[in-house]
């Protein structure tokens, strides 16, 4: 939670970066290996980041979790968030 701030402004970078490079319909890596541990606050943040990324028609793929991240993923609430899904539809 110390590093929210710090985090949030990372992930708005790279949501601007790959939207950027992104054409639409792709699907994206987030390699989560380097990620040891986390709490609520990044769970959020991350699933937030995740839900944008779908918005924009860009599919997210969570990879290289550990199993102990997983479990505390899923103890927190947010499986479904960081789950492999098609991107949303967005109506204009």
């Amino acid at each position: 939670m110390d590093q929210a701030v710090d985090l949030q402004k990372l992930l708005i970078g790279k949501l601007a970066e790959v939207s950027e490079e992104a054409s639409g319909s792709d699907r994206v890596e987030i390699d989560m290996a380097g990620l040891a541990d986390l709490d609520a606050c990044c769970c959020q943040l991350l699933a937030v980041f995740l839900d944008n990324l779908k918005r924009r028609g860009i599919a997210p793929v969570c990879c290289g979790m550990s199993q102990q991240l997983q479990n505390k993923i899923t103890l927190l609430g947010f499986s479904q968030a960081f789950s492999s899904t098609e991107p949303k539809k967005v109506s204009a």
